[in-house]
């Protein structure tokens, strides 16, 4: 860990976030987006049987973000030049008026549809979902300075395991309701006879199906309407000057604290985890037999794993009746293998061993 977890996420946060997250960041070693953890392996290369790959062209960035009104004015309002491409896709998105309301710049109804849909066949894997903002050329996006709360905290594999998900999972419902709050509080402070538009889930339009414009368009921006970039150039600058004091007040509305306690709490088990008093073999696990041993999928079907024979036969002897040292003494004794909490801890994070039922 070297960076904090304030510094993780856009500059819009950084002088009002809580004090937690002054903390450090845990890395993610193996999500490596510059060169692509999940990408197929290149011709002649060596694919683990059950492996899931991505289009190296497509990434995890089979996806279109959601972005608040104050990132959106962030995004506009950055004049470096890294960000020109950014800026230029925005101002496109505002041009069609497709999903483009007060509060946010949002996928299109249609994409949402499709996005939804195809998430457990095809995500990572086509080039139809690829996200509007990726650069295909570098392989990069191009706002991410300025990115939304999911694609800030999804990582495709974990340092730590479920531990590692969990704590990022947990980090991005409490960032969503921050932007969720933070944007309903800028419109109000900006524009607040503007109301965002109803929409019926999971059903479309005639405008959506056809990539048009809403019918209620004008009727949702009002006189704002031809003003969309600086009501989100105004919103961000009112959000950027929100002192930690206003912050908490918005942000601690609703379920907010919660959601922070459970950050804090994912935190220190991903952090400075801790083994359960009793663990057994995941029965739940996805197996496939292989030379000298099996390939497993257990918390997340994008990290395959190799378990050796001979270490599997000794945790398939794990008994949920007995605790963790007491397993390991009688393995000890009875078998002559000696398993380290340290390797158990491992196993335990990637969830290859687990708590047994009640």
């Amino acid at each position: 860990m070297s960076e904090t977890l304030r510094s993780v996420f856009p500059p819009v946060y950084w002088s009002f976030l809580p004090s937690f997250f002054t903390k450090p960041a845990p890395r993610e070693d193996k999500a490596t987006c510059d060169r692509c953890a999940m990408a197929s392996p290149a011709e002649g290369g060596h694919a683990l049987p059950g492996a899931i790959h991505f289009r190296p062209d497509v990434k995890c960035c089979s996806f279109h973000p959601r972005l608040p009104n104050y990132l959106v004015g962030a995004i506009l309002s950055d004049d470096s030049p890294d960000m020109d491409e950014g800026r230029r896709r925005i101002r496109a998105k505002i041009a069609a008026r497709s999903g483009v309301t007060p509060q946010w710049i949002s996928p299109p109804e249609k994409t949402q549809l499709l996005l939804k849909a195809t998430r457990r066949t095809s995500f990572g894997r086509s080039l139809v979902l690829r996200c509007p903002y990726y650069e295909v050329e570098s392989g990069l996006c191009t706002v991410w300075r300025h990115r939304d709360s999911i694609c800030s905290t999804f990582f495709c594999r974990y340092s730590a395991g479920a531990d590692g998900a969990n704590f990022w999972t947990a980090m991005r419902s409490y960032l969503s309701h921050v932007e969720r709050r933070l944007a309903e509080h800028a419109l109000q402070r900006v524009a607040p006879q503007l109301r965002e538009p109803e929409a019926t889930p999971g059903e479309l339009t005639l405008e959506d199906l056809e990539d048009r414009p809403p019918a209620h368009y004008s009727v949702c921006w009002s006189e704002w309407e031809g003003r969309e970039e600086e009501l989100y150039l105004r919103c961000h600058e009112h959000v950027a000057a929100i002192d930690r004091h206003e912050f908490e007040a918005i942000a601690n509305n609703g379920d907010g604290r919660a959601l922070l306690d459970e950050a804090v709490r994912a935190y220190r088990q991903a952090t400075a985890p801790t083994l359960p008093d009793r663990l057994v073999m995941n029965a739940a696990m996805v197996c496939i037999p292989g030379d000298g041993g099996m390939y497993v999928r257990s918390h997340s079907r994008y990290e395959t794993l190799f378990l050796p024979l001979e270490l599997q036969e000794v945790l398939c002897d794990f008994r949920g009746d007995q605790t963790v040292a007491e397993n390991q003494a009688r393995l000890a004794h009875d078998k002559g293998v000696r398993l380290p909490d340290d390797l158990l801890l491992t196993l335990y994070q990637a969830r290859i061993l687990v708590a047994p039922s009640p």
